[in-house]
């Protein structure tokens, strides 16, 4: 995705920070993932942390249905820049920058039953977005507007088994790419009691 060329101006600068007290923000460790297919939505905040409503996607039989994954980790490194030219082909020789790459996620699945694996591998052919639940029961989610969305994957990875390894044990390893920006929407649910237990009806 290219970066945003500001032409023209805007009047002023936008505003980036509000308050004095400002909260940090810290995700951890994901744990889950849950997918579901692009273009779907929940109409507010409120919403994503009501195991009511969660129970319902979860065990809905159409387009608007959410699949959970087994157990997991995921590591999604920060985004790096993509330039253009250097030395005397540009002014000064400094670069021209053309935004971000595209990130991939990556991560491990460690004892679980193939005909899980072999159902998440499945989601490959897919065009999903996913939300990410945290080790304290959080959903990581991205907010537009009011709504609250997935964010859209591609190329969903899950490898064959490993096996054999005295040091390593039993595992499936899954990879998939999120966009330039991605994450400019993410928010951070309050903790629920329900999410790392969702499972499919």
């Amino acid at each position: 995705m290219a970066q945003t060329v500001c032409c023209p101006a805007p009047t002023a600068l936008a505003n980036i920070v509000t308050s004095t007290i400002v909260c940090p923000t810290e995700f951890g460790q994901i744990r889950k993932l849950i997918f579901w297919r692009r273009g779907n939505a929940l109409d507010a905040v409120a919403s994503a942390i009501s195991s009511t409503v969660f129970t319902a996607y979860l065990s809905a039989t159409d387009d608007t249905k959410m699949v959970v994954s087994p157990y997991l980790t995921l590591v999604i490194p920060p985004s790096e820049k993509r330039e253009a030219g250097s030395g005397s082909e540009v002014p000064n020789g400094i670069p021209i920058s053309l935004g971000s790459n595209p990130v991939m996620g990556e991560g491990m699945i460690w004892q679980k039953a193939q005909s899980e694996i072999a159902a998440l591998k499945e989601l490959g052919c897919e065009y999903l977005d996913v939300m990410f639940v945290n080790e304290s029961n959080q959903l990581g989610y991205r907010l537009n507007g009011a709504a609250v969305e997935g964010f859209p994957i591609h190329s969903l990875f899950v490898s064959d088994i490993g096996v054999g390894s005295f040091d390593e044990g039993t595992r499936n390893t899954i990879s998939m790419y999120f966009e330039p920006n991605w994450s400019d929407g993410f928010r951070i649910t309050e903790a629920t009691t329900f999410l790392l237990n969702s499972v499919n009806a």
